[in-house]
């Protein structure tokens, strides 16, 4: 079953273009209801070879996808491969269950976050800076206007100096150098430094390797042993990717 509804106004986030999966026609509708309240476009529908579909053939219309895991027509799991391999698209997963393993899961299949249903507003309201992030990192693909991205780029910015700051200082104090080739050297002028796929893989190996409960930033910078690698960048890796 296809829903489509039009937003309000015209200036980002509002009017953000969300493609809404979900097998549960009450789950969908109530996901559609707390979207709508955040004002996106919104486009969704219970199947998901359909949703492929209209990816496929008009993907460049949507700014960010959402989906269950649990499904019946095509696992949540498959269906956020084919999207992370075919598009250029964020993926926000949506699930009941909140066992650790799916959520390390998702994150390895490429999705931006992992929300637990059901979805909460501010959650909801705060899906915007997936598209943003992707973005920045992709400019010349972006369908939002570049007014939008110059909008928001001036607190990135602010945000991203201070970051940058703060993490330079933590260096110095603690004697370490970015040596490791997982570290992209531009790491001084952004935000967030550059997880590569080899350092992420480290990064969950260290996790498996601790357990849920011994799984702290201190233990995973120990057990990953990256030059260059400091304790904020773990810690805030670790939030971004675990939060529910």
């Amino acid at each position: 079953m296809l829903l489509k509804e039009n937003s309000h106004g015209d200036q980002f986030p509002v009017g953000m273009r969300v493609l809404a999966i979900d097998a549960n026609f009450v789950c969908l509708k109530y996901l559609v209801t707390v979207l709508q309240q955040c004002r996106y476009k919104v486009t969704a529908t219970t199947d998901a070879e359909e949703a492929l579909q209209i990816l496929r053939n008009k993907n460049e219309e949507f700014d960010i996808v959402i989906t269950d895991v649990v499904r019946e027509d095509i696992d949540g799991f498959k269906l956020l491969q084919i999207i992370s391999l075919e598009m250029d698209i964020p993926v926000v997963m949506v699930s009941a269950n909140d066992d650790v393993s799916n959520i390390m899961r998702s994150i390895k299949h490429g999705a931006r976050d992992y929300l637990l249903k059901p979805v909460r507003l501010q959650e909801m309201m705060n899906i915007w800076q997936h598209v943003i992030r992707k973005n920045l990192d992709n400019p010349e693909k972006s369908s939002i206007t570049k007014e939008i991205i110059d909008q928001k780029t001036s607190t990135l910015k602010r945000t991203r100096n201070q970051s940058t700051k703060e993490e330079d200082e933590s260096t110095k104090e603690e004697g370490e150098t970015d040596t490791h080739p997982d570290i992209a050297s531009s790491s001084r002028k952004k935000s967030r430094m550059t997880w590569t796929q080899e350092l992420h893989e480290k990064f969950l190996d260290a996790i498996q390797e601790l357990g849920n409960e011994e799984a702290v930033p201190n233990t995973i910078l120990k057990i990953m042993n990256v030059p260059g690698l400091t304790r904020e960048n773990v810690a805030s890796h670790l939030q971004g990717n675990t939060r529910k």
